[in-house]
């Protein structure tokens, strides 16, 4: 059948030239691929769920007042030359001399082998037109599998000049049950002098 188990002399370890599958439980020491593992993180890796404008499950939502604006879906080459420095977003903005605001809303499931968030859970990107928060703002909120709202740090009236990706974590006994959807929104408000921008959303957790 040409299937072939050898030892490499050289590398110290043995090749075996096709697919191998385990049925039982799988113990081992050292490195897959250059990561040291233990028993305790064997099939667990640092994995991202990444959003960009137009965000995948997202919607757009409206709190009943102070709602007059535009919402568009745009895209800058930050720097004029070619490479990573490239940014999707929304922006929002209005004629209005008061803060209007409009709701960004993503409902989120989490992966079946999620097992729990990296550090920092939740990475944000976002601009406004001035750092003033009275006339431009964004902020982020989430609920987890319960419907219950995160106590959030980093995640409230957000103003920044020029695109910031900021941190946002979590405190207090969240529930993360893998397999079921969170709620994030994310309201970006401005009035007739400014505006918000909203960009990338990365969540990191840990999974198989």
């Amino acid at each position: 059948l040409n299937k072939i188990l050898e030892f490499n002399n050289t590398a110290g370890y043995f090749n075996f030239n096709d697919d191998v599958n385990i049925t039982g439980l799988l113990t081992t020491t050292g490195t897959i691929n250059g990561v040291t593992i233990s028993s305790s993180t064997v099939g667990n890796y640092n994995q991202s769920l990444v959003y960009e404008p137009i965000y995948k499950d997202g919607v757009i939502n409206k709190d009943g007042s102070n709602n007059f604006g535009t919402l568009e879906s745009l895209y800058v080459d930050v720097d004029g030359a070619g490479g990573a420095n490239n940014v999707n977003y929304y922006k929002w903005s209005t004629l209005q001399a008061s803060l209007q605001d409009i709701d960004v809303v993503l409902r989120v499931t989490l992966p079946e082998g999620f097992s729990s968030w990296q550090s920092p859970p939740v990475q944000f990107t976002y601009k406004t037109e001035d750092t003033n928060t009275a006339n431009n703002k964004l902020d982020v909120s989430i609920e987890d599998t319960s419907g219950t709202s995160v106590t959030l740090s980093g995640a409230s009236s957000l103003a920044a000049s020029s695109f910031t990706t900021g941190n946002i974590t979590f405190s207090g006994s969240p529930t993360w049950t893998a397999g079921q959807a969170i709620t994030i929104k994310i309201k970006l408000s401005a009035l007739s002098s400014g505006a918000a921008y909203a960009g990338k959303l990365k969540l990191n957790y840990v999974g198989r």
